[in-house]
């Protein structure tokens, strides 16, 4: 199944084409985003899942993937320079981040603690944590 098909069995559709947006966040962080993570925001832009406000690219606030990215990676380890926020939980300064491989991993605010790996897929990370 892939995050499309996921959004859509859990009721959301389609809301529009953020091509040009996805394009400058990419280019503003200096990376390629993960095909699934990619996948949704091209379908999405933006959304609040379950009580879970994913980052995307429709706000300017700290629901953007580049703001949010941008502000957490000061204060957590230096592998996160080549990953992105999904998720920021709001809570013991816990954030979610997706490489552009698409695994997915949880950080502290903590310069000295690697990120944690805890799904291989932004999928995966959906089905468990915020469609459980």
């Amino acid at each position: 199944m892939d995050i499309l098909e996921l959004m859509r069995e859990h009721g959301y559709e389609h809301s529009g084409d953020y091509s040009n947006k996805v394009v400058k966040a990419e280019q503003d962080l200096g990376l390629s985003f993960a095909e699934d993570f990619r996948e949704f925001l091209l379908t999405f832009g933006q959304t609040d899942i379950e009580n879970h406000e994913i980052t995307g690219v429709v706000l300017d606030n700290f629901l953007n993937v580049v703001v949010a990215t941008m502000d957490e990676r000061q204060y957590t380890h230096s592998d996160t320079q080549n990953m992105y926020v999904i998720e920021n939980l709001g809570f013991d300064g816990l954030v979610i981040w997706q490489n552009t491989s698409g695994e997915i991993f949880q950080t502290i605010p903590d310069k000295l603690v690697k990120p944690e790996k805890i799904y291989n897929t932004l999928v995966e990370y959906f089905k468990n944590e915020v469609f459980y």
